[in-house]
């Protein structure tokens, strides 16, 4: 019986360093994902950014934002607003294209 006992003795101790093995692992690369999106979000800016500016239907593909009578961003004159939507990578540039875009 003794013999019985070092063998489920080995077999748990065995279990429990795999255990610690693996929730080192997982931890470890948790720590790495999380870095890894810091890095890329918020040190080196690397989204996209996204904005409904103001077009021209005469020239661009537009989309048209229907104006209701309690909307206080429309023209009364103009009951369609047309606007598209850009996408800006370069954080850089970002400030410069949005301050000569104009917005609906």
């Amino acid at each position: 019986m003794p013999e019985q006992d070092k063998t489920n003795n080995w077999f748990l101790m065995k279990e429990k360093f795999y255990s610690k093995i693996l929730f080192i692992l997982l931890l470890s690369l948790l720590m790495i994902l999380i870095s890894s999106s810091y890095y890329k979000y918020i040190i080196k800016e690397d989204f996209i950014l996204y904005a409904e500016v103001s077009c021209d239907p005469s020239f661009e593909s537009c989309f048209i934002y229907e104006c209701s009578e309690e909307d206080e961003n429309c023209d009364s004159n103009d009951p369609n607003q047309y606007y598209k939507i850009i996408y800006i990578s370069d954080m850089l540039l970002a400030p410069l294209i949005l301050m000569h875009i104009p917005y609906h």
